[in-house]
């Protein structure tokens, strides 16, 4: 009984989707994503193949196919050696016995069943009803995957000194889930934290000037040191981050922040950098107004801190600031940045966190022809896969889904570092308050 070799496109295909999809990353992959960055490439790969076969036909070659198995397992081999490479200097888990067996039948049977979509979808738009039923069941689906919103009504328990209170100029109700969290967390509840959500005023510079409003409220410029903390995307603020100001700081340090999205981070980086840069400028702007009418002196010490697209925000802002806006900022702390929109050094002192193994820093479509440009000041906490042109990019992008799963200290997950280099910033920054050293 002769095997029936593939066709000898589907074979260069299915060698070109395994380089693709195996080609080494920056951060461990469990069984589950493997196989779905394989069944992507498979798919295109043989959708491609597919589109081009129609034209030249079949041919077979039992060489072509036998060099692309040889592919296959070299890629899988490789790879293997390099996930526990970079497990090792995680501290993960090797890969189990089971890894492989597991992403093979799941990619088959994720393949098989994508690329019966078309044919099912064709036999079901000829009745209505099984169209209807398709949208139906394709609606549940995604709504299944769409969480509850954990904002609550109460205000519970938040003192005089935070928004959000019985006494604060911005309701509990008009903040969400991320900010809640902001204004209820921490160990020392009489830190000052002010947050002003999408629905605490109906555009940025009205948000900002509440927020600044609510700085004035709670004595926040009386304070050693104010921290402009620009969320990500969705409005998320990092805890680790604050609750390590506070416990170095306590009272001497107030945080504000102002939310411009509700969007995923990744979401709002392609399609609401406008509003992220809005936001942070008329609160920087606002904030500077306000300390105008203040002796230098008498002066809290402003320290910008941003993650992920808030660390893209707050040096966009700073880029695009007038000078006597620079001048109010003692520097910026910018965690897992983004490439930022004009390259070079930063108008004020700039003080970088960031993970060797974070792709969000180094994540560009320039990358796809050209190796990234990395920051000299990162964190050396895992090898660096070597570059390739596309291959290392779709490597890369398929790391940016990972990134936030990645163990705690390698990604796109930092911690008290943050808060650690937002003191030290201050201790190197303008020094406007003399109180900044008591």
């Amino acid at each position: 009984m002769s095997v029936r070799v593939p066709t000898t496109l589907k074979s260069i295909g299915l060698a070109v989707a395994a380089c693709m999809s195996l080609w080494p990353g920056s951060l461990p992959r469990g069984p589950l994503a493997q196989a779905v960055l394989t069944t992507v490439c498979v798919v295109l790969a043989l959708v491609a193949v597919r589109l081009v076969g129609t034209r030249r036909g079949p041919r077979r070659s039992p060489v072509v196919a036998g060099a692309a198995t040889c592919v296959i397992a070299a890629c899988v081999i490789r790879e293997h050696l390099w996930q526990n490479i970079i497990r090792g200097a995680m501290d993960v888990p090797r890969i189990p016995l089971h890894y492989w067996p597991t992403v093979l039948v799941l990619v088959v049977a994720a393949s098989a069943v994508v690329l019966q979509v078309p044919r099912v979808l064709r036999r079901a738009s000829t009745t209505p009803i099984r169209v209807m039923s398709v949208a139906v069941v394709a609606v549940g689906v995604l709504l299944s995957f769409t969480g509850p919103s954990t904002a609550t009504d109460s205000v519970g328990g938040v003192t005089a000194a935070r928004s959000g209170s019985a006494v604060s100029l911005i309701p509990w109700s008009t903040l969400d889930e991320h900010g809640q969290r902001v204004v209820t967390g921490g160990a020392t509840p009489d830190t000052i934290r002010v947050y002003a959500g999408l629905h605490s005023g109906p555009d940025p510079r009205s948000r900002a000037d509440l927020a600044v409003d609510e700085l004035d409220r709670v004595g926040a410029f009386d304070r050693n040191v104010l921290v402009v903390a620009v969320p990500t995307g969705s409005g998320w603020v990092d805890e680790a981050a604050l609750s390590e100001v506070d416990a170095r700081l306590g009272t001497r340090a107030a945080t504000v922040s102002v939310q411009y999205s509700d969007s995923p981070s990744w979401l709002a980086y392609l399609t609401e950098r406008d509003r992220a840069l809005d936001a942070t400028s008329a609160l920087l702007t606002a904030i500077t107004d306000r300390l105008s009418h203040r002796a230098i002196d008498q002066r809290p010490d402003v320290v910008v801190y941003g993650q992920s697209l808030g660390a893209w925000a707050a040096r966009a802002a700073l880029d695009a600031a007038p000078r006597h806006v620079r001048s109010a900022v003692c520097g910026t702390v910018s965690v897992g940045p983004p490439p930022a929109e004009r390259p070079g050094p930063s108008p004020v002192p700039d003080t970088v966190v960031s993970n060797a193994s974070d792709p969000v820093p180094t994540w560009s479509p320039s990358t796809i022809v050209d190796p990234p440009r990395r920051d000299s000041r990162v964190r050396s906490d895992s090898p660096l896969p070597s570059w390739f042109p596309v291959l290392s990019f779709a490597s890369a992008t398929a790391d940016l889904i990972l990134a936030t799963g990645a163990p705690a200290g390698h990604g796109h997950r930092y911690g008290p570092e943050q808060g650690a280099a937002i003191v030290d910033q201050t201790a190197d920054g303008c020094g406007n308050s003399p109180r900044a050293a008591s």
